[in-house]
Order: structure tokens, then sequence, then C-alpha cells
């Protein structure tokens, strides 16, 4: 955006466009005609349009015709006074400029929803770079330029564009006040079988706000323990983390190692009497071998306190001893 000298103009509001970029999807009615009741006061028996106080940055198209970057309710409220006239503050914006300004009023307005919050940042940040299918790189350059276009730090665009993922029936039990966005990320984290069991509680079962807070969380931590579950060794797969580059070499070699133990284990048990089923800390007495009851029971101590990923001190010591041992 070009810095100009302000050309302030009145043109008739049937040539005045909206921003194309404008996020807000609704107005309220009651608002509009208060402000309707304010302008025609301050216009002192002339046209509505000479009682709007401030004029919105505008831009000329081609075509002879205004686009505002913002004061969309200043000019709903113009034409529910009767107004025929509009002031414009002419200026040379860019697209970028005008969805910037747009974004950047609206997101001072209490009335603005979440979901069109989210949809107008997902947007800027597109522009930016920024795809839901990107890399990691690409994407958090695109949300840093966002936040500082926009005035927001990273973590809010953050959140806004997780709160985006969600399907429209969950975004409105936001937008409603049914549940706080504090929790939106959260939600959003969950599986699509586990976000539907929220909505039941809220739409269905008719669940209070703490309730639903209480079960995502729960469902946060179940899936938490079953990553630790299945990053030690006890499922099915590796787990992903493992290979992440915060994951310190010696606890690499840990898991692998946890996966050759974890066969021994199998087969030392089906030879030593846990056919029936026992718990493993049950079955270890009943081992012949003193030698094997003992690695395994070392085994288990340590399957039990070691964090799921070895980033913390205590686990990358434990990483090590296995290592060595």
């Amino acid at each position: 955006m070009q810095a100009t000298e302000k050309k302030i103009i009145y043109v008739t509001i049937d040539k005045v466009d909206d921003n194309p970029f404008q996020p807000r999807r609704s107005y309220d009615d009651k608002y509009i005609g208060e402000l309707a009741d304010s302008i025609k006061i301050e216009a002192k028996g002339e046209d509505a349009g000479y009682g709007v106080l401030q004029a919105p940055p505008t831009r000329k198209m081609p075509n002879g015709r205004y686009q505002i970057a913002a004061g969309h309710c200043r000019k709903r409220g113009v034409l529910r006074a009767g107004g025929t006239k509009f002031p414009l503050d002419v200026q040379e914006l860019t697209d970028e400029d005008m969805q910037r300004i747009a974004i950047i009023e609206n997101a001072q307005r209490q009335d603005m929803t979440h979901s069109d919050t989210a949809a107008a940042y997902l947007d800027y940040a597109t522009r930016q770079g920024y795809s839901r299918n990107g890399d990691t790189a690409t994407n958090d350059t695109a949300i840093a330029a966002t936040a500082k276009a926009l005035g927001k730090s990273p973590k809010v665009i953050k959140e806004y564009l997780a709160f985006g993922t969600l399907i429209p029936i969950l975004q409105s039990v936001f937008d409603k006040g049914k549940l706080s966005f504090s929790i939106a990320a959260d939600l959003a984290s969950l599986a699509y079988a586990d976000r539907m069991k929220v909505v039941r509680m809220i739409t269905v079962q008719g669940k209070k706000a703490h309730e639903a807070e209480a079960m995502i969380a729960a469902l946060i931590k179940e899936r938490e323990r079953q990553a630790q579950e299945t990053a030690l060794g006890m499922g099915g797969e590796q787990f992903a983390l493992f290979d992440a580059p915060v994951v310190p070499p010696a606890a690499r070699q840990a898991q692998a190692k946890y996966a050759a133990d974890m066969q021994t284990v199998t087969a030392t048990l089906a030879r030593y009497g846990d056919a029936e089923g026992r718990e493993l800390g049950a079955a270890i007495p009943a081992l012949s071998l003193d030698v094997e009851r003992e690695r395994i029971r070392i085994m288990i101590a340590t399957l039990r306190r070691m964090d799921a990923v070895f980033v913390t001190a205590q686990g990358q010591k434990d990483a090590a001893a296995l290592v060595a041992r």
C-alpha cells in the first residue's frame, strides 16, 4: 500500500461495492439499526452519508466503481438511514492490502464469529504460501508472515487454522459460545470419530461445556497413552516420533533393542506358563531360569517408567543404560 495524501470524496452509494475479501458473512441487524440512527443525528438534516464521521479506505476500479476495504457496517447504516451519498478515502490498494485491512478491522469487533475469522486467516495465509498439505518449513514461514501482517501471534494463527479443519457443525458450537475457543485446537487434533462423540454430547445429549471439555481432555490422554505403548514396542507398529530429530541416538538404539527384547519376552512366557493369559508381572515368578527372570523384571520396570520418546533427561539415561546392557 502506497502512502498518499488523503483524498476524501463523496459518491453515490450505488457505486460503492463491498470488499471482495470481506471475511464477515453476516451483519447484526440491531447494530445496523443503531448505527443508522447515530448517522442520522450526525448528518444534521443533510443526506445521511454526511453523518459518517470516518471515510473508509477505498480503491477505484478500472470500471469506474469503488471497492471499500472497510466500513461495510457504515455503508449499511447509511442505506438503512435512507442516504444516497457515501464518503470514501481513495487510496492505491492491492488485493493483499484489501484483505489485510478487512481482517484487521473485523478482528476488532466482538460479533465476528470464530468460523469467519478462521476462514479469513486461512485465505490470507494461503496467499502467503500456506497449504494444509504443505511442508512444515513453508507453512511456518507463511504463518509467521500472516501473523506479522495481521498483528497476531503465530500461535493464534495456528489455532485458527486448526479450528478451520473442523466440520461446520462443530465450528457452530464454538460460534454460539457452547464451548470455549481455548480448546478448539485440542478438539481439532482428535480423530474424526472422537470429534463426533463431542458433537453428540452437546447437540444430542445436551451435555454442558465442562463435560464436553473433560471428555476432550480424556480422549487426548487416551491417545497419548496408546501412542506411548506403541512407541515402547507394546503395539503392532512403531511410533513415528522415534524418527523425530529430537530423539537422541541412544534412544533410537534402545527402541530397536526393545523390539528384540519383547520378542524374547513373548517366547519366554510361552515356554514358562503364561498360556493362561496371566499378567506379565504375575508370570515372572513362575519362570525357572533366574537369568531370564531378572532380565524380564528389569525390562518391565524400565518400560513402565521410560518416557515415550526419550526426550526427558531421565529418559535419555534409561535409553543409554539399555543400550549398554
